[in-house]
């Protein structure tokens, strides 16, 4: 499986995933703690986005700075 594909797995709705995706993505995120936690993050993130929860960011973004992932630090940073 290529990196992008990964990635659009991992932050697609989980809802929308065929069987053999979800299976992908529980493969992809299997032994990886970090890996585990940024999807969780992204399905809480696309979650919320597609509920209009706005009232929910705040918490997020405390979850994403407090994640010790990289990206989801900066990316909660640029969304402040």
């Amino acid at each position: 499986m290529s990196p992008t594909r990964a990635s659009w797995l991992m932050v697609s709705w989980k809802e929308e995933l065929d069987e053999r995706q979800q299976k992908s993505v529980e493969q992809i995120c299997q032994g990886h703690p970090d890996l585990e936690s940024a999807y969780q993050l992204a399905q809480q993130f696309v979650l919320m986005l597609a509920e209009h929860r706005a009232e929910d960011l705040d918490a997020w973004l405390v979850q994403a700075e407090q994640s010790g992932l990289p990206e989801l630090r900066k990316m909660a940073k640029g969304i402040r």
